[in-house]
């Protein structure tokens, strides 16, 4: 049994939010032609560039050293040249690129660059053991790739740049004063001298013509894009679903404007009218893909942010959305800031972030809709250790027992919490803790009931330290803990000194995978814990990574994966359809799972090997 939506909601709280990027060039040409697409060989070695614009470029690639890249001797004289020789292609035609440039644009940070003959090929003179490259070219995404010797001899390391794309939109029914935005939704960083990544947000924005036309040039291909149109007074409309251009591509859209006109009316549980209560109406919430066939879900914040269209209700409780297409819809109010209140005295009038689903068809031009929303019920309880003391250092949720979606919250100091406002019916509470104790098994529970009382129990802990296989260095790095048949997979970020820690543990045999930006990988396996004890001396070997590449196409719109070695989990995180990611692992068979709302959608089986690069498509339906 997979892990229930309020376990990943521990994960997405505590995890950076991650955007796209754009970039700006040349325009590409309006009708969208561009060469067909070279099939690569599945095992040939090439670095392919970042997706990336300006100084910004995906985490998921940067990029491994192949094998002919050598790291600098130990104790090497500064005096001794370095070398790296690069030669940059298009990624699409395998064709070279005469007059990129790499270098920094602002001499400050470095003075070095270097441009590319009619071969493509450039020369870099190394100042340390490895560096980050930016790479740039008229017309193409910008790149930043790691770069280390070149042996003697050997053929360049090849850099495949992406040429950018473009975006036309059309109104169907055009009108003064509306603007196109355009933001993406994939993953994106920007990269510092150093090689540590930073999250970075960037969006555009461009007026309609008087012929309803807008275009975006200079847009990097396959990140997902969302598109929104903005009037004088706010949001208008938002398309439902985003946008993923190929390289070269120049595709044209039409945005509908005709639609339903919507008349809302809220009343509460007492059927009492809700006066400025803010709506959102969207396509697809969060929770709805995790729970098929829901007539209500819970909303999270990040509904806000994808909603198609917004309103307040007036003094009577009415609200009104203009040109809603046909379709499945849900609609409901956001989840409520209770940022500062006292929670355990959470306000009575705060409403329950509860959206209801409804349809609408093509014969439809109005529709009157009545939406009730509960407001002031709570879930109150507190967390103790075996001895009765207060935990504070913990993560609660609860989620609806027949209802989709969650609700989550922080504990106060004393260890009470309140979780809400929820709507009526039986909710299973959850605990996550931060330390050393245990996640324990749900609690039922109906709002404003009995408090709740969680005992939690201390768990097992390991901890120790990445370093590289050869030199013995301690290495910043990805770190994956797991055992057999577990639903969840503790993982994080480690620091330049390479130590970890993971607590909270049950008893078990854990693996312990570990991968760094610029190719490494290594796992530990075999390690024993009893109930309560601690490992303090797990060491994990970094060598030459294998290098995959994954990607989809169609499906659901949002999809899970998962990356073994054995039974080890070597990652585990999301793939949207049209992107490419990528992912640095142990050499071995490594089997790759596809999933959507517990269901198993493709499996595959890869044959990893260490400096090389291997390619996953999967066709999904």
């Amino acid at each position: 049994m997979r892990q229930r939506p309020i376990v990943y909601a521990a994960v997405v709280l505590a995890g950076a939010l991650v955007v796209g990027l754009l970039s700006r060039s040349t325009r590409p040409d309006e009708d969208g032609r561009r060469s067909p697409p070279t099939e690569d060989a599945p095992r040939e070695q090439r670095l392919v560039a970042p997706r990336s614009g300006g100084e910004i470029v995906p985490a998921r690639e940067v990029l491994e050293p192949g094998p002919s890249l050598r790291p600098l001797e130990a104790g090497a004289s500064a005096s001794t040249p370095m070398w790296f020789v690069g030669r940059i292609v298009d990624e699409t035609s395998g064709a070279p690129i005469a007059g990129a440039f790499v270098g920094f644009a602002d001499a400050s940070v470095d003075d070095r660059t270097a441009t590319t003959d009619a071969s493509g090929v450039f020369r870099w003179s190394l100042r340390k053991q490895r560096e980050a490259l930016p790479v740039s070219a008229a017309g193409y995404a910008h790149a930043q790739v790691w770069a280390g010797a070149t042996s003697d001899g050997a053929a360049p390391v090849e850099i495949r740049l992406l040429r950018l794309a473009a975006l036309v939109a059309r109104l169907a029914a055009p009108r003064d004063g509306l603007r196109l935005r355009v933001h993406t939704s994939g993953e994106a960083r920007h990269v510092s001298e150093d090689g540590r990544s930073l999250p970075l947000q960037r969006q555009v924005e461009v007026p309609f013509a008087a012929d309803g036309r807008a275009r975006l040039d200079a847009l990097v291909p396959r990140i997902p894009l969302r598109l929104e149109v903005f009037g004088p007074r706010g949001l208008v409309r938002a398309l439902p679903d985003p946008v993923v251009l190929e390289p070269g591509e120049c595709r044209s859209i039409e945005i509908p404007s005709d639609g339903v006109r919507l008349s809302v009316r809220c009343l509460d549980q007492n059927e009492r009218p809700v006066a400025s209560l803010g709506l959102l109406l969207t396509r697809s919430p969060q929770a709805a893909a995790a729970v098929e066939r829901q007539i209500s879900c819970y909303l999270t914040d990040g509904d806000a942010a994808a909603s198609f269209a917004n309103a307040r209700t007036d003094e009577d409780g009415r609200a009104e959305f203009e040109g809603v297409p046909a379709g499945e819809w849900w609609i409901g109010p956001p989840r409520p800031d209770l940022a500062g209140l006292d929670l355990p005295r959470a306000p009575e009038e705060a409403l329950a972030p509860l959206a209801t689903a409804f349809e609408l068809t093509d014969a439809e031009r109005e529709r009157e809709l009545v939406l009730h929303v509960e407001r002031g019920r709570y879930l109150r309880g507190r967390l103790v250790d075996p001895a009765g003391a207060p935990v504070s250092r913990a993560f609660v949720g609860a989620e609806h027992a027949t209802l989709g979606g969650f609700v989550t919250g922080d504990v106060a100091d004393d260890g009470t919490f309140a979780l809400g406002p929820v709507a009526a019916g039986v909710h299973l509470v959850r605990a996550i803790p931060h330390g050393t104790f245990l996640a324990p098994e749900p609690v039922r529970a109906e709002p404003d009931g009995p408090e709740i009382v969680i005992e939690l129990r201390p768990g097992a802990a390991l901890a120790g330290l990445v370093v590289d296989a050869r030199t013995g260095a301690p290495a910043r790095a990805d770190v994956v803990c797991s055992r057999p048949s577990a639903d969840f997979a503790p993982h994080g970020s480690i620091g330049d000194d390479g130590r970890f820690a993971f607590s909270g543990l049950e008893a078990g045999t854990y693996a312990v995978a570990a991968r760094t930006a610029d190719g490494r990988a290594g796992l530990a396996r075999g390690l024993t814990l009893a109930p309560g004890a601690r490992l303090d001396d797990v060491r994990v070997e970094l060598a030459p990574a294998a290098h995959l590449a994954l990607r989809r196409t169609h499906g659901p719109k949002q999809v899970t994966l998962e990356l073994r070695l054995d039974e080890a989990v070597l990652a585990n995180d999301t793939l949207d359809a049209g992107v490419e990611r990528q992912w640095f692992v142990p050499a071995g068979r490594v089997t790759v799972t596809l999933s959507s709302a517990d269901t198993t959608l493709a499996e595959r089986i890869v044959d990893a090997r260490a400096g090389e690069r291997c390619e996953v498509v999967f066709e999904l339906e």
